[in-house]
């Protein structure tokens, strides 16, 4: 396994380390041994992750979710405790400010309306003794530069959110669905839940090529086509198949509309594929050769490149007695059909990944890796990083 030979080696690294002082030439020899380890375990040699830096995120911190603005090259990022932060020349040279007015300091899920250059981000307290969550929607207009949020309400205490440029409309997702018009002047709420309303909502994500909202619930999925009474329909397989969800959540989405491929990543069951989820749908489990390959279980976040045919999937190891340490960002070639993993490897192969966000346009993937609750596990690579493949076409390993 590619952690467990990993660490094996770093150890025994350290200690020829201490013993051997000054000697280059045996620490490279660990060093190359290294790397041919990781090449044999499917782990990407050339580490192609770096951090962005994140030195202000505390340790009993964690990143929430990420929003992009793909024209300015500006990452958002939503922390439990410390508000929402912005990284400006996120891809280049990346540099970090608060971008929070304290109004809530807890961020739970981001969308952007790049055409009006509006950032909605939805949250609220973090719970303590003293102090109840409270929570709603907040807008932000200009948010590389400016603080100034206005409070948009929000009746279903948002835990997800997603945007319809072409209407100017935004969704959010809690206790059922709910739309926004016209959220950057005069905001308008309105239920969209029919048959989800008061349901409990884990995931959103609209496509704008056909004009379709995903939602996710605990064992089901929906798709609306966003007709006037947006009537939503279930699209979940028929109970009982090792292909359904065994009243698993949908933890993440990423459909890609050019061949027609909903994925879903689950808490605890590994990755399932819909192929033409808007119609006569066919289920399929894609994460057990991920698992068998010691991958995560728990997929937390997924990451679309259509370009190149790419899913790449962020998470954790899910229940169970045995130790095992979270599954780092796991890369899927030609998901839609073969669907071949591998382990994009370097320092965050071993890392809890709550966050992931791909931009197509620069062929860039930005991922949060956040300290395990286990102790045992403490000291991993924690923070924001940013993942560079290979443009040539070659896989990366």
């Amino acid at each position: 396994m590619c952690p467990d030979i990993t660490n094996h080696i770093l150890r025994a690294s350290r200690s020829l380390a201490n013993k051997v002082v000054g000697s280059v030439a045996s620490v490279l020899v660990v060093v190359l041994a290294s790397t041919m380890a990781l090449c044999a375990s499917g782990c990407d040699p050339k580490s192609a992750w770096t951090s962005i830096g994140t030195n202000w995120l505390s340790p009993n911190s964690q990143v929430t979710c990420f929003s992009y603005d793909t024209k300015r090259d500006i990452l958002y990022a939503g922390t439990e405790g410390q508000g929402l932060w912005r990284c400006t020349a996120a891809s280049t040279s990346p540099h970090w400010s608060f971008a929070d007015d304290l109004h809530f300091d807890t961020v739970v899920a981001l969308a952007y309306d790049p055409a009006r250059d509006i950032l909605y981000a939805s949250g609220g307290s973090k719970a303590t003794k003293k102090n109840k969550a409270t929570g709603g929607v907040r807008q932000l207009a200009s948010p590389g530069t400016k603080t100034n949020w206005v409070d948009i309400h929000d009746p279903s205490g948002a835990w997800a959110l997603a945007y319809d440029p072409s209407k100017n409309a935004l969704y959010s997702g809690g206790g059922g669905v709910w739309r926004c018009t016209r959220p950057d002047s005069a905001p308008h709420w309105s239920d969209a839940g029919g048959e989800l309303n008061s349901v409990g909502i884990d995931a959103l994500i609209y496509d704008d090529a056909t004009h379709t909202l995903f939602a996710g619930t605990s064992g089901v999925l929906y798709a609306s086509t966003l007709d006037a009474d947006l009537h939503w329909h279930n699209i979940t397989t028929t109970l009982n198949s090792p292909e359904d969800f065994n009243g698993s959540g949908a933890a993440a989405l990423a459909y890609d509309s050019k061949r027609d491929v909903l994925y879903v990543g689950t808490p605890g069951i590994g990755v399932r594929r819909c192929a033409n989820p808007r119609g006569a749908r066919v289920w399929t489990s894609i994460g057990d050769n991920l698992i068998s390959r010691d991958g995560p279980n728990a997929q937390s976040a997924l990451g679309l490149d259509t370009a190149r045919d790419i899913l790449y999937v962020g998470g954790y190891e899910a229940g169970g007695t045995e130790f095992k340490p979270p599954g780092g960002v796991w890369r899927c070639t030609k998901p839609d059909a073969e669907a071949v993993w591998s382990n994009t490897g370097g320092p965050l192969h071993t890392s809890q990944i709550d966050m992931i966000l791909y931009d197509p346009g620069r062929a860039v993937l930005f991922a949060a890796a956040n300290e395990f609750a286990d102790q045992r596990l403490w000291g991993r690579a924690t923070g924001v990083w940013r993942y560079e493949p290979s443009t040539s076409g070659k896989k990366d390993n």
